[in-house]
């Protein structure tokens, strides 16, 4: 619940305070705000689409921040063409490996 806490509290905070010019850094960070909309044992494709999509409609509609959505399932295929989308993975081929560029060699401890 605190997910979804969290992201309906941010949201409309981070656009008040953008409406009002208020100190804010004109972004937030949600993690898995959807994860607790799911039914005990329901997997991330058996969420409603309503509920994801009137989440990410918001976010594209309503929201003049910057959000980073961080989240375990696919979003809308019409939010991969409205959004820059990164999908992070551990294989390095086909998608990003990490937050972090991955490096070639181990860096040498300092000492």
């Amino acid at each position: 619940m605190r997910a979804v806490l969290h992201a309906s509290f941010a949201i409309p905070l981070t656009s008040m305070c953008l409406r009002r010019e208020d100190s804010h850094p004109g972004f937030v960070v949600l993690d898995s705000p959807l994860a607790t909309d799911r039914e005990p044992g329901m997997r991330d494709a058996d969420l409603p689409d309503g509920v994801m999509q009137h989440f990410y409609r918001i976010l594209l509609t309503d929201f003049t921040g910057q959000a980073i959505v961080v989240e375990n399932s696919d979003p809308p295929a019409h939010i991969e063409e409205q959004a820059q989308v990164y999908m992070l993975s551990r294989e390095a081929r086909g998608h990003r490996f990490g937050f972090f560029p991955q490096s070639s060699s181990p860096a040498a401890p300092e000492g």
